[in-house]
């Protein structure tokens, strides 16, 4: 293996960061990395969408604080109560009103559709909430939606991510590199998409990332807090897009012959076909494919599916463009993903399936593994770390084409 000398890079955020990075070329990585003092004093606040919200909101914790408009506006609270709507001033607008729990009178007016509150053991409706929360409301139509948002610091995300990604109970290393591909995943989204105030940057769901507060445990943390600051960079420098799955089947897939672009991380094959779990099936009717379909807008509602083919297939064999034949004898065609996000990802697991006839218009999907297939394998990862593999040597077998980069503030 061969180690190229490290070199200073910046990641745009809105702001500068300093880096130093290092190339992982084989299967035996290790290197020294050099670091940079950063001249520039940035936020790493993540803030991520944990749940929709209802009717009159209870928050509780100890010393609560207010903040609207950047300002402490109360502090020393223990238990209030939030209600969105028009306050009593027509001048004003909608906004939040808070309410003391124990008494019901009510604390102040908030106008605007934002409001942040911080203190310890926080709360949100009896259910575990970070520190830092942030009320928001959106209009839509004629309705506003209220929404839970967790503002943490970069370190803090992670590790709930990590906790809800991957099995407390699995090789710490595999952890570790979950870890990297988070971060780094999370820091390609925050230049994406910005730093924007008042809403949220990040989805609590598979729509990003997992993450969930109450699960984080000390494994997470021990993972992120030995790779803590590490990242993955690709060409130009830049932060890469880590995307990682479930069960790759058994070959992993480049971003662009998934979605259709995205940077290039290399492709891996791994053990996951020696894993029972790893093949699944679903059977359903060409009258349901029908109506999945329709559902999603995927198809018109006077195309009624007849029969379905593969036309195309990655190079790992995964199904990316799929003919559909009409009764009228027209043809629509989808890619594999659209297909999976119809019926549904845990039931079309993966686009690495064949598909088979069967009697009465019956249909059958026989398919390997769970998820899209690009990036880091989550069982492969298993696999490596149990064969005692470092957390390096797991990211330079699913990632051959970034660069494992680290981040000094």
């Amino acid at each position: 293996m061969t180690v190229q000398k490290p070199f200073k890079i910046f990641l745009q955020l809105g702001l500068r960061f300093a880096f130093a990075a290092v190339f992982l070329c084989g299967d035996k990585a290790s290197a020294e990395i050099s670091r940079e003092t950063v001249s520039d004093s940035v936020s790493d606040t993540v803030s991520v969408r944990l749940r929709p919200l209802s009717g009159k909101i209870s928050v509780t914790g100890q010393d609560l604080r207010i903040v609207a408009a950047r300002t402490v506006s109360m502090s020393g609270l223990n238990r209030v109560q939030a209600v969105y709507g028009p306050l009593s001033s027509p001048a004003s607008g909608a906004g939040w009103t808070v309410f003391d729990v124990v008494t019901g009178r009510k604390l102040a007016n908030f106008s605007g559709a934002t409001i942040e509150l911080e203190g310890k053991s926080v709360r949100v409706d009896l259910r575990p909430a970070p520190d830092r929360i942030r009320l928001v409301a959106v209009r839509r139509n004629v309705k506003s939606e209220l929404h839970l948002v967790g503002v943490l610091s970069l370190e803090d995300y992670v590790e709930g991510v990590v906790s809800a990604e991957v099995p407390r109970d699995w090789p710490l290393e595999a952890l570790k590199a979950q870890a990297v591909a988070a971060r780094s995943f999370t820091l390609a989204k925050l230049r994406e998409r910005g730093l924007r105030q008042g809403s949220w940057q990040l989805e609590s769901s598979i729509m990003d990332q997992v993450f969930e507060h109450a699960r984080r445990h000390e494994r997470a943390a021990s993972a992120v807090e030995a790779t803590k600051g590490q990242y993955l960079s690709a060409k130009e420098n830049t932060v890469a897009t880590t995307h990682y799955h479930s069960d790759c089947g058994g070959q992993t897939d480049e971003p662009r012959d998934v979605w259709g672009g995205g940077e290039m991380l290399g492709t891996a094959s791994d053990m996951c076909p020696k894993r029972t779990g790893t093949n699944w099936r679903l059977v359903t009717s060409l009258s349901e494919i029908t109506a999945k379909l329709q559902s999603e807008d995927l198809i018109q509602n006077s195309f009624r599916v007849a029969g379905l083919t593969i036309e195309k297939r990655s190079p790992a064999g995964r199904a990316q463009v799929v003919r559909l034949t009409g009764g009228n004898g027209k043809t629509v065609r989808l890619s594999g993903e659209k297909m999976r996000s119809a019926f549904g990802y845990m039931n079309l697991r993966s686009t690495l399936f064949e598909i088979k006839s069967a009697a009465a218009s019956r249909i059958e999907f026989h398919g390997r593994g769970f998820g899209h297939g690009t990036g880091l394998c989550q069982w492969g990862a298993r696999a490596m770390a149990q064969d005692a593999k470092t957390y390096q040597q797991i990211i330079a077998h699913y990632y051959p084409k970034l660069t494992l980069s680290y981040l000094e503030r």
